[in-house]
């Protein structure tokens, strides 16, 4: 089992850790989005779900959503439901429903909110994983047994709560999922990424990882995760391997956990910058400058959103152009 203090003790070094590198070219103005009573909630990551942002709120221990129709208007955050204030920072967003990972009475379970108040329990498990992934009407989530140390990768249907292992691993960290196969950053003795068809079968190994890599994420062709880069302590990089498998490849340094993949492009913060890197060669773009505590990142056609200190001195939510 994963002790909470080591996790929370990772977490804090990836956060913390940082790398220089030149930047090229500055694009857009940045905009708390916050506004109101709702714009001083500290947040972890973000996902992103018809309109609205959603994100935990560790300053008011509660799961909050932001309407972002007009992303450069303050807005007020909506309280959607308490949450602990142990909740890892990993969160998803699907179909209107709202879920992440929170401790309860020792167990580590991901909740889902669906009405106007309240959350209920979707799925429950030991503290060690961290993952999880929704993808129509199915939750992908890992539970340590209660003996023996085994980890089983569960999907889980949220209609009726019925589970299925689609195998057992070990130590698993990130959960990404496409059409028809599952990837999943793992820790441990078998620290690396690998992928295994979501139907189930055998778990195929597609990269190694010198850390443990924390986060994930998917898009057409390859799979992207953070791992240690260059043989230096707290040197962090996002690294990107074909999803068949191969030699990783650099994408950018970056200074903690977070990084988002929209469009052809990766966003992630790389010393103090908000920077998005085009995936074809293309311009590295500084999207924002000067961030103190940038933690979570998501995109979405037109817009970057991310977590950093806010003029009212607490970790806050922003937007900035693409």
């Amino acid at each position: 089992m994963f002790a909470r203090t080591v996790r929370i003790a990772l977490l804090s070094t990836l956060v913390a850790a940082g790398c220089g590198r030149a930047h090229t070219r500055s694009a857009g103005s940045s905009s708390e989005i916050l506004g109101g009573s709702g714009g001083s909630g500290g947040s972890a990551y973000l996902a992103i779900d018809d309109g609205r942002l959603f994100f935990v709120d560790r300053a008011l221990d509660a799961a909050r959503g932001v309407s972002i129709a007009d992303p450069y208007a303050a807005m007020p955050a909506t309280t959607l439901a308490p949450a602990d204030v142990y909740t890892y920072p990993f969160v998803a967003a699907d179909a209107g429903a709202y879920y992440w990972l929170e401790v309860r009475d020792g167990l580590s379970v991901v909740t889902t909110r669906l009405g106007a108040h309240g959350s209920a329990m979707a799925a429950h498990g030991d503290v060690g994983p961290v993952g999880l992934a929704v993808d129509a009407g199915l939750l992908y989530f890992a539970r340590e047994q209660p003996t023996g140390g085994r980890i089983d990768l569960l999907e889980i249907t949220l209609a009726t709560g019925g589970e299925r292992v689609v195998t057992d691993c070990t130590g698993v960290l990130g959960i990404a999922v496409d059409e028809d196969t599952l990837y999943a950053t793992t820790c441990r003795t078998e620290g690396g990424v690998w992928r295994i068809a979501r139907a189930g079968g055998p778990r195929v190994p597609i990269a190694r990882a010198t850390f443990c890599p924390m986060t994930i994420a998917i898009d057409d062709t390859r799979v992207f995760y953070v791992d240690s880069f260059g043989g230096v302590s707290g040197d962090f990089a996002v690294l990107s391997v074909p999803k068949e498998g191969g030699e990783p490849s650099l994408v950018t340094r970056t200074d903690g956990l977070a990084f988002a993949v929209r469009d052809g492009s990766v966003f992630a913060f790389d010393d103090g910058a908000l920077v998005e890197v085009a995936l074809d060669g293309g311009a590295r773009t500084v999207l924002a400058r000067d961030l103190e505590g940038a933690m979570g990142v998501a995109a979405d056609d037109a817009f970057v959103y991310y977590t950093a200190v806010g003029a009212r001195g607490a970790l806050a939510v922003h937007a900035v152009a693409r």
